[in-house]
């Protein structure tokens, strides 16, 4: 079950996150951060936190730990140097050897 966990899709070229309200097994219905509801295919989720809030909280509750979670995220990505990283593993995909794998223990 996912329910109350932060499920991440990509919609229009970017990732979303939202909160799973309720897991059918069919369905994911989401929660975004702009307070709209969405209804989801499990196969389109990208990641699903381990972590999970309960949904009976009141809703401006759980909008404002889904947009904390979200700026986590963004804070994040901000630090993270995709294109080098990416490069990383390219190189130790295709053998790079002992530099590569150094590299990618950096991370």
């Amino acid at each position: 079950m996912n329910q109350g966990k932060i499920v991440e899709y990509i919609d229009q070229g970017g990732f979303m996150s939202a909160l799973c309200l309720e897991d059918d097994g069919q369905r994911l219905h989401l929660l975004t951060p702009s307070n709209r509801e969405v209804n989801l295919s499990p196969k389109r989720a990208v990641f699903i936190s381990k972590g999970s809030v309960n949904t009976r909280k009141p809703r401006a509750e759980l909008l404002g730990w889904l947009k904390q979670a979200e700026e986590r995220r963004n804070r994040l990505e901000k630090k993270i140097q995709v294109k080098e990283l990416w490069d990383l593993v390219r190189e130790a995909d295709r053998g790079g050897g002992e530099k590569g794998r150094n590299a990618l223990a950096g991370f």
